[in-house]
């Protein structure tokens, strides 16, 4: 079986496909609303943001791209005005943190190539440990978030229920995150629990 070297391509024709690319993503978000627009441009800028830069710094690239996963599934309340916030609310927040929860989880694997790259992502500077803790606790504050999103169709009370929950979260998981990244045992183990 062949396998394809891009290596092997001319430097112009793959910035001619992104270029391309960025113009379609720009018409199709025109196409829709001039706020799709904002966000596809946006989109394209943070990525471009993340592949140079943001990557290498940890838990920055992760929640840039879980974020973004977030936005993706939260902008259909520009398309349909009449859907259910709390319930759209959920599934975009569901997304964020799955896609966060897998971007730590990616970033516990490559753990030695980051090691060897220089790149201080969360496992490299925290330790695996606090990965595997982070990656709980993320879960355990979706299922709580959800609970009372779903429970409440008041958006005061999503948007209360977010900012205690976010607190709490930072206050259980910081003596963790510190121990951890002080820890001589949890400094030395490579592998993800």
């Amino acid at each position: 079986v062949k396998t394809f070297d891009i290596s092997n391509v001319p430097t112009y024709v793959i910035y001619i496909h992104l270029f391309v690319l960025a113009i379609l993503a720009a018409f199709s978000g025109l196409m829709l609303s001039s706020v799709f627009l904002y966000i596809n441009l946006l989109t394209l800028f943070s990525l471009s943001l993340y592949s140079i830069i943001l990557k290498n710094i940890a838990f920055l690239g992760n929640v840039l791209i879980a974020f973004l996963s977030f936005v993706s599934i939260f902008m259909l309340i520009f398309l349909f005005p009449d859907i259910d916030f709390a319930l759209l609310f959920y599934f975009a927040t569901l997304a964020g943190v799955l896609t966060l929860c897998r971007e730590l989880v990616k970033d516990g694997e490559d753990l030695e190539g980051d090691k060897i790259t220089g790149a201080k992502t969360v496992p490299v500077v925290f330790g695996t440990n606090t990965l595997n803790i982070s990656v709980y606790a993320a879960h355990i504050h979706y299922f709580i978030l959800g609970y009372f999103t779903l429970s409440s169709k008041c958006i005061f009370s999503c948007c209360f229920a977010v900012c205690i929950l976010f607190i709490l979260f930072a206050i259980c998981t910081y003596p963790f995150i510190y121990h951890c990244s002080r820890c001589k045992i949890c400094a030395t183990q490579t592998r993800i629990c």
